[in-house]
């Protein structure tokens, strides 16, 4: 109980720091439209739940290896805590209550499913437990555990059945809407599917030529071949040729889609520049760090002759060394080292020690 309270107060506290920062960044940047991916974490979806369960794991998985690292359990919280903090952010921002409790509601299911997860790998990895002294005690601390891990995994197991349920309908919906609205003189201009615990409904809105009501009659039988026979289908054909007043509504509407054609595809190329520019940024550094690391073979050569007189040829250089158990490639400083005479393994072993020490890298490799 106690180490359950500290990590509570510890999750409040960075909680309430986290949110407060969105909110002044909100309150003072010129960027106040709430974009995709801050609707996306007002209410939760099936996904997120996944990225809580699975980053969950990642990160107790890394957190029992004997060489601790903070990068794995770090991208857990960038991935499935953060996001709905600062969507609360925005939402305090603007005195948006509806999207600040759908996000506090998302960071909550998260944190339940990296919790679940976690208990699930320590218990799989069958870790001491803490023995209490007095059995009445841990049979009250059990309990209380219990207790609060069932209620709040309840609500999370129902709202992630309904999760599944809400994306098995909207892929059968988008499903049918492909291939049953295939009409050469009409054309699907929106389409939604909205879903509910009666069968959802699918809404689409058409431009064209009007379908006939024994063709809304089909589709709406079509329904059950998809699944969807408890749906209702609502078709609205608002946008017709004989309806248009003037060749200037038409000229708009075309103008319109055209707009968001190219809009679409400017962020496409743009988001495709940025993650090329990236690469040759990171390149680059990378090109800089090799030409940078040049040794001195001269000083460090004449420093080895002073403990080795018979040393005749000296170099140094880095190489790439790929392991093919594991897979792996690694950056190892090679030293070639020519004596007149022959010297014992403890040599070379000293050699090496001293040459890490005085380079300062990881690991060198003698080739004698």
């Amino acid at each position: 109980m106690p180490l359950i309270r500290k990590g509570a107060r510890n999750l409040l506290i960075a909680m309430v720091i986290s949110i407060l920062t969105s909110t002044i960044y909100f309150l003072i940047t010129p960027l106040a439209e709430a974009q995709s991916e801050l609707l996306s974490r007002t209410q939760p979806s099936l996904w997120d739940v996944l990225i809580a369960f699975f980053g969950g794991m990642a990160g107790i998985i890394a957190g029992s290896r004997k060489e601790k690292s903070n990068a794995i359990p770090g991208v857990a919280i960038a991935t499935a805590l953060m996001p709905p903090l600062c969507t609360a952010g925005y939402a305090l921002a603007h005195a948006n209550w509806a999207f600040f409790f759908g996000a506090l509601f998302l960071f909550f299911i998260n944190c339940v499913f990296i919790s679940v997860s976690t208990f699930l790998v320590v218990r799989a990895m069958k870790y001491r437990k803490k023995k209490f002294d007095s059995p009445v005690i841990e049979k009250r601390v059990r309990q209380l555990v219990t207790a609060f891990v069932v209620i709040t995994i309840i609500p999370s197991v129902y709202l992630a059945y309904n999760l599944v349920r809400k994306s098995i309908f909207e892929q059968k919906a988008r499903t049918f809407i492909i291939q049953e609205f295939d009409f050469p003189d009409t054309q699907v201009i929106k389409s939604e599917s909205v879903f509910d615990q009666n069968g959802g409904r699918i809404e689409v809105t058409l431009f064209g030529k009007k379908l006939s009501t024994e063709v809304l009659d089909k589709l709406s039988v079509d329904l059950a071949d998809y699944g969807l026979d408890k749906s209702q289908l609502n078709v609205r054909q608002a946008y017709q040729e004989e309806n248009l007043a003037s060749r200037d509504e038409m000229e708009k509407m075309s103008l319109s889609l055209k707009s968001g054609l190219i809009e679409d595809l400017y962020k496409k190329n743009e988001e495709v520049l940025n993650n090329k520019t990236a690469q040759i940024e990171l390149l680059e550094r990378q090109i800089n760090q090799m030409q940078s690391r040049q040794y001195p073979v001269n000083d460090i050569s004449e420093e080895l002759r002073i403990q080795y007189e018979d040393l005749n040829e000296f170099s140094l250089m880095d190489g790439y060394v790929r392991s093919l158990t594991s897979n792996k490639i690694d950056t190892i400083t090679f030293a070639m080292v020519t004596f007149s005479e022959d010297h014992p393994k403890a040599d070379y072993q000293k050699v090496s020690r001293w040459l890490k020490l005085r380079l300062k890298v990881d690991s060198v490799r003698i080739i004698n």
